[in-house]
């Protein structure tokens, strides 16, 4: 009876894992705030900056930007999410 116990707790944290995983992954990553201040979707191509570790890949598509257009109006999240996460390349 203990091993079963065991195993169901065992399953039970896997779901809890993979809940958490998936949470992430739901991020809206167009209202991360920037460092300048403003959030990714408002930020312009005249604001792009260098960004490191994970922005690398919002940088890709950042350096595609005009210097008068939003982010959020040219890319969708899940052009970003895409880019971010691996599931694509823009």
């Amino acid at each position: 009876m203990a091993a079963e116990q065991r195993a169901q707790k065992l399953i039970e944290e896997e779901q809890k894992v993979k809940a958490g995983i998936e949470r992430t992954r739901n991020t809206i990553l167009l209202d991360l705030l920037m460092p300048n201040g403003k959030q990714l979707r408002h930020c312009t191509g005249r604001d792009r900056i260098k960004v490191h570790g994970q922005f690398k890949a919002i940088d890709r598509l950042w350096k595609k930007l005009k210097p008068n257009q939003m982010f959020g109006s040219v890319y969708s999240e899940a052009d970003v999410q895409a880019v971010v996460f691996g599931l694509g390349a823009q």
